[in-house]
């Protein structure tokens, strides 16, 4: 089987709560792969040791994937160790409009081999990279890479890189080291050699994100593509952003029985206090369940014991609906 859990042409279908370990085939086992589906909520999940935990490969349109917690991809496309693949990959043609909220994982990447992609928005994510290092990857490990015809991201309010080391030295670039990469290259499949798409960069938002690199929020307009013909954003007259694009309020599964307890929101500009990149991240729940209740050991831990509820429902109130019971066939 090519992935943990697979949607072909599903809709407004919820996958939540789930632990998924391990890659059969390293270069494509990957975790949660929808395949010409809309309206997907992807939300609190844990994969260890996956090929790429959450990566559309079909068309897909109105998705949210948030609160998912990612460690130690394993991709050794080409025989080797040391290639990384980003946690969350925009692959196929038809991917559209999708929301990437709260999530703590490796990075981001968007490519062109099989078509474009458009109207993508990152908020209130941490990505940091491969801190496994069991082997240290050193190919294609920039946090944030958008390829050719990746057009009207949004990436605000996030968290970039990790202050264990200084393996990140660059904000934007080519280099493996590198914050962004969007330069709008191509990706190389096939021997093909295409000119840079300069509408990347020309379409990108950027807006209240702190990285590693320069150690600060940036709040700056020439970020913000406010003169653009099409689809132009105009530079936000306040710093302020909201807790959640799509939660009203804290969730009833934002629980830690274990470890330190997370305000909502748990990531971004505005938190404080948090043991991520100067305070302004915490622990989401996968993220503390998968360190303070299955107690993960980062480059150590293989297949761990889990149970959700013991994790985000330990008082017993579960989020699950019962079994239907006292069900009747009727036959036409």
């Amino acid at each position: 089987m090519q992935s943990h859990v697979r949607l072909i042409q599903t809709s407004q279908s919820t996958i939540q709560d789930n632990y998924l370990y391990g890659s059969d085939n390293s270069s494509q086992s990957y975790g949660i792969e929808p395949f010409e589906s809309s309206n997907l909520l992807i939300q609190n999940n844990i994969c260890q040791h996956v090929t790429a935990c959450n990566i559309p490969n079909g068309p897909d349109s109105g998705s949210v994937i948030a609160y998912n917690f990612v460690i130690d991809d394993n991709f050794t496309a080409n025989g080797s160790a040391l290639n990384w693949m980003q946690t969350g990959l925009w692959h196929e043609i038809g991917q559209t409009m999708e929301l990437y909220e709260g999530n703590s994982e490796l990075g981001f990447g968007v490519d062109n081999i099989h078509g474009t992609h458009h109207f993508g928005t990152y908020f209130r994510n941490h990505y940091y990279g491969d801190i496994w290092n069991n082997p240290t990857k050193t190919n294609n490990t920039e946090l944030v890479e958008l390829r050719k015809y990746a057009r009207f991201f949004n990436i605000i309010g996030n968290v970039l890189g990790r202050t264990t080391d200084n393996y990140y030295n660059t904000y934007q670039g080519t280099s493996a080291t590198s914050i962004f990469n969007v330069n709008g290259d191509s990706d190389g499949e096939n021997g093909e050699s295409l000119a840079n798409d300069t509408r990347v960069a020309a379409t990108l938002m950027r807006w209240g994100n702190y990285d590693t690199v320069t150690g600060t929020v940036r709040f700056s307009a020439s970020e913000v593509p406010s003169t653009i013909t099409n689809y132009p954003n105009p530079v936000p007259a306040s710093t302020a952003l909201p807790p959640s694009f799509y939660l009203s309020s804290k969730p009833g599964w934002w629980v830690f029985p274990s470890g330190t307890a997370a305000p909502f929101p748990a990531i971004g500009p505005d938190v404080a206090g948090g043991n991520g990149p100067a305070g302004h991240s915490y622990y989401t729940p996968a993220e503390n369940c998968w360190y303070n209740v299955m107690h993960g050991v980062v480059g150590v831990s293989g297949l761990l014991s889990f149970n959700a509820n013991s994790c985000y429902y330990p008082n017993g109130s579960t989020a699950q609906p019962a079994a239907p019971s006292n069900l009747q066939v009727v036959v036409h």
